[in-house]
């Protein structure tokens, strides 16, 4: 599945791409993707705080970090050394289910025009038209 660029620098391509893969994983069950997955994608979208680069999103991984690390601390280092633990996990979880629609009103606002409509367009019908298929 292509992710159309109109950016002409790498990193705003890499912001793109990320912004797109963290709402695509929003897309899909809980249980197909752990929830400190997405929790690390999130986190890589600090390259793209730059201006040019994409949408800072300082504040809201700021909300999440807080909310993940709320009484035990080295929780986000163990998730960004893959070494995650069941109840981080279940922090995890939490976070995402507590700041879900202003994650996803963030990342859309910070799709360029192209990947907005490419998302609202393709993805989204390319979703109703699996769902009308099981549910046949």
């Amino acid at each position: 599945m292509p992710i159309l660029h109109e950016e002409k620098t790498v990193d705003a391509k890499i912001c793109q791409t990320i912004y797109m893969s963290l709402l695509m994983m929003m897309e899909k069950s809980p249980d197909t993707i752990p929830a400190s997955q997405y929790v690390r994608e999130l986190l890589q979208t600090k390259r793209c705080d730059k201006e040019g680069f994409g949408k800072n999103l300082q504040v809201l991984r700021h909300d999440y970090i807080t909310a993940i690390e709320q009484g035990s601390s080295g929780v986000i280092k163990r998730i960004e050394d893959f070494k995650e633990t069941e109840e981080d996990e279940k922090r995890c979880v939490n976070a995402t289910v507590h700041y879900s629609f202003w994650t996803q009103e963030n990342l859309l606002q910070a799709l360029s025009w192209r990947n907005w409509l490419y998302y609202h367009t393709i993805i989204k019908a390319e979703r109703i038209f699996a769902s009308n298929t099981k549910n046949q």
